[in-house]
């Protein structure tokens, strides 16, 4: 069977979305507020794990190619059959007007689902991230039929989130990704702490379709984890004065989440440094819900960034990705982790240069964030993962 395989703009727009939606944010360095200066390693260890000790968490990365060729796909998903016990799908856009209606998907989208799924292995666990938000974090998502990013529409341009016809559709949407994907974790909800800051008169009706969507899918699918996740990063944005409220609103949501849901790329907003202050504020906030933790996607930049159109340079070294990569794993052997995910797995520096004269600059924020390098050589970040995938998996469960 042919393969179908393209890196799409949209799809890129996507992943960078989250690194440049507030130009300002590059200059301001971010500092855990009320975090003291104790190291979470005092409790665990960075990276040197004992030999034939059990981890508790599945590791796991998206099936992100780093060109736009079949070989590249075949790549990506050899090497997540080695080093990814969980292979995370992120679907962005809805289909709204078919979803509501009942009717087939685009044959776009149907071959898209196919090659997401193609990555899964037999020894891996599937994890699916959908969001109704839109890239930008402000309003409904995009419409996806024929190609992603597409206009909303007409029935739902001015539709709010608790609109009954948007919950229908979503609600749907979630449904038929159950049925293909017959995932095991699920994700409904992306970084939705941002539509908090970007559009916050839109988030009471988006709590109203969360609590709806959710309620729904538990009852037809109970012992599938569903859950909605936050940007860790700009949950500690000093440029974002609403913060403590952004926080104390998503917290409301944690009834309707089964886990607690990260996204974390602290080189975005100047945090690399601070990480292990970072993840002492996200155990102090959120273990009180007895909930266990995912960081459901991350990655750290390790070479600096150089995005002449804003006249902007983001610091990114090997030494600095590796430090990063180690105090997420010894946060994993700290707390009740479900599954730690890289996002990038290789530098797309092939699939960029394919691109470039198509897309602005400041593309290239992610493009050095993969544990193996644009030449397919490991980084010393990876020497980190491996040891830790190495060891033998041991549900926490198992292990009481």
């Amino acid at each position: 069977m042919t393969k179908h395989f393209i890196v799409r703009r949209a799809e890129i727009v996507r992943g960078l979305r989250r690194q440049i939606a507030i130009a300002g944010v590059w200059a301001v360095l971010l500092v855990c507020g009320g975090c003291d200066n104790t190291s979470i390693l005092d409790d665990g260890f960075r990276g040197t794990p004992t030999a034939g000790s059990a981890r508790s968490f599945r590791m796991g990365f998206s099936p992100f190619p780093h060109d736009q060729t079949t070989e590249a796909v075949d790549w990506v998903n050899g090497f997540l059959a080695e080093n990814a016990d969980v292979v995370a799908h992120y679907l962005e856009g809805v289909p709204w007007t078919e979803a509501l209606a009942g009717m087939p998907y685009d044959p776009d989208l149907d071959r898209d689902w196919e090659r997401e799924r193609s990555a899964d292995h037999p020894n891996s666990k599937s994890f699916v991230a959908m969001t109704p938000i839109d890239w930008g974090r402000t309003t409904l998502a995009a419409y996806r039929a024929e190609a992603e990013g597409l206009p909303l529409p007409p029935a739902f341009e001015t539709a709010t989130f608790d609109d009954p016809r948007v919950i229908s559709a979503y609600l749907t949407h979630c449904l038929r990704a159950i049925e293909f994907f017959e995932p095991d974790y699920l994700c409904i909800g992306i970084e939705v702490n941002e539509l908090f800051h970007q559009s916050r008169a839109e988030w009471g009706a988006y709590v109203e379709l969360h609590q709806a969507v959710y309620t729904a899918l538990k009852r037809a699918y109970p012992d599938l984890p569903i859950f909605i996740s936050f940007s860790l990063q700009n949950m500690l944005n000093v440029g974002w004065e609403d913060r403590g409220e952004m926080l104390e609103a998503f917290k409301e949501l944690m009834p309707y989440s089964d886990f607690v849901g990260v996204s974390f790329y602290p080189f975005t907003t100047l945090l690399s440094s601070e990480v292990e202050s970072v993840f002492i504020w996200l155990r102090t906030e959120f273990t009180e819900f007895g909930k266990p933790f995912i960081i459901s996607e991350s990655g750290e930049t390790a070479e600096p960034i150089v995005i002449s159109a804003l006249d902007v340079e983001i610091p990114g070294s090997e030494p600095q990705q590796e430090s990063v990569m180690a105090s997420i794993l010894a946060l994993a052997d700290t707390v009740d982790m479900e599954f730690v995910i890289w996002y990038i797995p290789r530098d797309f520096d092939a699939a960029f240069e394919r691109i470039r004269g198509e897309v602005p600059d400041f593309f290239r924020v992610w493009q050095h964030a993969g544990l193996i390098d644009g030449a397919g050589a490991p980084r010393p970040a990876f020497a980190h993962w491996d040891r830790h995938f190495a060891r033998p998996y041991v549900p926490v469960d198992t292990q009481r």
